[in-house]
């Protein structure tokens, strides 16, 4: 069916559905992850793909742009920013629900959430549904909203006719095997895209001279995920212990007023910069003037802001958590850190002062593999394989 399709010369119909309006929400790196495939995805000659979001409550349906190029947005339902897991699941699940009838059209429905994976597959049982998963970290999330999670993207991989992994295959092979309804099923691992050449470009571009100063730069969501108290509080005692450093904090989140006062309150605050949000050309400018990468997460789906710093060859340091070690490696591209307190992590700080300029040209070959048009026609090839 599929080559009959392609002679006649007409483009695989694609609805990239995902729970947000391109734009603004959700914050971080699942955002800057799929705006970097979808221009690829829709200069393809071989698919014409329309881009299904929500909007922030009762706000109107906008477009919405990527750089200086325009998309169209086509909406499903809409969503909240605060206390969300719960209610966004239901109204992406409905919302698909009452809209599956606008995507009897499309031979291909690339979903990114497992709402939105299960109400189509389930309205549409013989429509290729492929499903789009950022990752495990959310195995590691405590409470109820964890259980959630597990249930709902379990779900979905099994109805799915295929999923993608932004996962390690070691990862993606452990998985199956705890979940055997999952054993037949058609699963792939892809990466995080980056504008690594726009990167790496500038940073070759950016001349900075050498100081005693070690410059510690911090991008991403500042929430107690992300261990921002812990990674301050170890710059303090890093301080303390009579080293010279800056420590740049580029981010927002819910944790951001309360991470200010605590900086106020501590000897070293002259020596930390809350930068809050930046645009991306801003935040290229700060990792090119930085020499090593902090990222003390508890765990990744999407590790863009550790590719992002690669890519100006920013070793990093980091906790032996899913998501980030399969990028990091110690003393090759960071220094990874076994216990999660304030004091080792600290240690890890001091242990990559001697290393970090000899790791540069690894981190940089890491970030090669994965410019954003790398994955996009990974992406490409996967649904094109999978509807033939």
């Amino acid at each position: 069916m599929s080559d009959l399709h392609f002679e006649r010369g007409d483009c695989l119909k694609v609805a990239l559905i995902y729970l947000s309006n391109y734009k603004d929400w959700p914050m971080g790196g699942m955002l800057n992850y799929i705006n970097n495939i979808i221009p690829t995805l829709c200069d393809s000659e071989k698919m014409e793909v329309d881009i299904w979001g929500g909007t922030r409550g009762k706000e109107r349906n906008e477009n919405f742009y990527i750089g200086n190029r325009e998309f169209i947005l086509n909406r499903y339902t809409s969503f909240y920013t605060e206390h969300k897991i719960l209610p966004n699941f239901v109204l992406s699940f409905f919302g698909a629900l009452l809209n599956s009838f606008k995507f009897r059209k499309y031979d291909v429905i690339y979903s990114q959430t497992s709402a939105t994976t299960i109400a189509l597959k389930i309205t549409h049982p013989f429509k290729k549904v492929i499903h789009h998963q950022h990752g495990f970290s959310y195995k590691d999330r405590p409470g109820i909203p964890r259980k959630m999670l597990c249930f709902g993207h379990l779900i979905a991989q099994k109805l799915a006719d295929a999923t993608l992994f932004v996962a390690s295959d070691k990862e993606v092979n452990e998985h199956r095997k705890q979940h055997r309804c999952l054993k037949n099923k058609h699963f792939y691992t892809i990466g995080s895209p980056i504008n690594y050449k726009y990167i790496h470009d500038r940073m070759l571009n950016t001349k900075t001279k050498k100081t005693n100063v070690t410059r510690f730069v911090y991008t991403g969501r500042i929430d107690e995920w992300k261990n921002i108290e812990l990674m301050i509080e170890a710059f303090d005692l890093f301080m303390k212990s009579g080293y010279e450093g800056e420590l740049t904090i580029i981010g927002d989140g819910p944790l951001l007023e309360k991470i200010k006062h605590k900086v106020d309150g501590l000897q070293c605050c002259d020596n930390i910069c809350i930068a809050g949000r930046k645009d991306f050309n801003e935040i290229v400018e700060y990792l090119c003037r930085s020499d090593v990468f902090l990222f003390p997460t508890k765990g990744e789906g999407v590790s863009l802001s550790l590719l992002e710093a690669f890519s100006a060859g920013l070793p990093a340091v980091v906790f032996n958590v899913k998501g980030v070690t399969e990028f990091v490696k110690d003393e090759i591209s960071g220094v990874i850190v076994e216990k999660m307190t304030i004091c080792d992590y600290m240690n890890g700080m001091i242990k990559i002062l001697m290393l970090y300029e000899n790791m540069q040209d690894n981190c940089i070959e890491i970030a090669s593999r994965y410019e954003s048009n790398i994955i996009a026609n990974k992406i490409i090839d996967i649904i094109l394989k999978e509807f033939s």
